[in-house]
């Protein structure tokens, strides 16, 4: 289901983003997982700035969006 905030947002590439987003999301976190594993720290930063990071390349890459695109989109006001 796409909500209208994000058909006015993305337009007609908004339900191709709603079916990517949970796969890139997956692959963020396994990624940030993944670095947070190689250095070795004992507490979650490495893993919290590398999923900051990643989740915006895995959604750029998946819709053709960059990174400070998605960044940019404003947030939905409350109801």
């Amino acid at each position: 289901m796409v909500i209208p905030w994000a058909k006015e947002t993305f337009g007609e590439v908004a339900g191709a983003l709603a079916d990517a987003i949970p796969a890139c999301l997956t692959r963020a976190h396994e990624r940030a997982r993944n670095g947070h594993q190689g250095v070795h720290t004992q507490t979650l930063e490495a893993y919290g700035h590398g999923l900051h990071a990643v989740q915006y390349e895995e959604l750029a890459a998946a819709s053709n969006i960059s990174p400070a695109q998605l960044r940019s989109v404003s947030k939905p006001e409350p109801s």
